[in-house]
């Protein structure tokens, strides 16, 4: 018991440490960024709401909230829940809405940087120390791959490998005495070996296990599901390279998130239904239990990940998120005048309700899973 509660504790030390670090380093880009642009920065706080602990330094209210969920950086000027007007008063110079579109934009974007920074300095280091590689069909993921044989593992019901005693989670070393290296060698011969009777040698560890089918016409099936049996092993890189697949692989993964959520959104409008493999605040505290249970370099990878994942999110077009009050600066950039703030407030309490309402679904979901 007391064990069990060790564990629990552990985990989610890891899953808060690791929540904790994406939301800092997040917030800790609209943050410098804001102050390099003379944006007057009145609360930087990790956690939402109800306020556990805070301390003031000059202009700037530092927090730590009850919900260890997200953060927030609240400058002057930008307040969804009080807007300013559409009225062109002036603004004092530590305004957000005072400063230039380029510089607005670079400080809704600054989170987004610091999030991918953040991957690549991970996955880069990972590489210099020796992890698996991540994007398949690089040079380095081929140069990893370490076949180790053909492995079967299902046995289907009242088949022929059942009748044989055939054991699933083993590896085929040889058929009739032909050492096996490929699934399709190993398709080859056993289809030429059936007429004549097949003698299977497995091994399970460094047990040797030998079963022998008799004679049986060709077109029967012996009722085993196997697949070429391969490891990932980790490469260590010099430098050079480990800084080239760190940047590499953290925009491939960005990429290919950008195409997650874009098919995630064409099934969420053409079905109404969530995808099963979308997973909330419940389940990255699974997998975070699961792969801090491992090692570091595969925890630091998984950070890396949802670093990226965390980047990608915030920089789509949808209100309230950066991406979303990025378009609003560009439109104003674009017809070259102030937009009307009361309306802007309005359409981020939209969006902010849209996404709770979405993180709901998600948790809910993964609460069923559970049971």
């Amino acid at each position: 018991m007391l064990e069990t509660l060790f564990s629990f504790i552990f985990q989610l030390a890891s899953f808060l440490f690791l929540i904790g670090i994406l939301v800092f380093v997040h917030e800790l880009g609209h943050f410098w960024v804001a102050r390099r642009c003379g944006v007057r920065v009145e609360e930087f706080a990790f956690g939402l709401p109800p306020k556990l602990w805070s301390v003031k330094k000059g202009n700037t209210t530092y927090a730590i909230n009850a919900i260890p969920f997200g953060g927030y950086v609240k400058m002057y000027g930008q307040n969804d829940f009080a807007p300013i007007s559409s009225a062109k008063a002036p603004l004092s110079h530590e305004h957000f809405e005072a400063k230039t579109w380029w510089q607005k934009s670079l400080i809704l974007c600054a989170g987004v940087f610091m999030n991918m920074l953040l991957a690549v300095i991970l996955l880069t280091g990972g590489y210099l120390i020796g992890m698996q590689p991540l994007i398949p069909g690089s040079p380095i993921f081929e140069q990893a791959l370490e076949k180790q044989g053909v492995a079967i593992y299902e046995i289907k019901k009242d088949s022929i490998a059942e009748k044989y005693a055939i054991p699933a989670d083993t590896t085929i070393h040889s058929v009739n005495g032909t050492l096996i290296t490929s699934s399709e060698q190993f398709k080859t011969l056993l289809e030429e070996a059936k007429p004549q009777g097949v003698t299977l040698e497995l091994k399970n560890g460094n047990e040797n296990i030998v079963r022998t089918i008799p004679a049986m016409p060709a077109d029967q099936t012996i009722g085993i599901a196997y697949a070429d049996a391969i490891k990932i092993n980790t490469v260590q890189l010099p430098v050079g390279q480990a800084l080239y697949y760190g940047v590499s692989d953290s925009f491939t993964v960005l990429f290919d998130t950008f195409r997650g959520l874009g098919s995630l959104v064409v099934q969420l409008f053409s079905t109404l239904e969530i995808s099963q493999d979308v997973t909330g605040p419940i389940g990255i505290f699974r997998l975070t239990s699961e792969v801090s249970k491992i090692g570091i370099i595969p925890f630091l990878q998984l950070l890396a990940l949802l670093s990226i994942s965390l980047a990608a999110i915030n920089i789509i077009p949808f209100p309230a998120l950066d991406g979303g009050r990025l378009i609003f600066v560009l439109l104003e950039a674009i017809i070259g005048k102030r937009f009307n703030k009361l309306l802007e407030g309005k359409i981020h309490l939209v969006g902010m309700a849209l996404l709770l309402l979405f993180m709901i679904s998600i948790t809910y979901q993964d609460i069923v899973r559970l049971f």
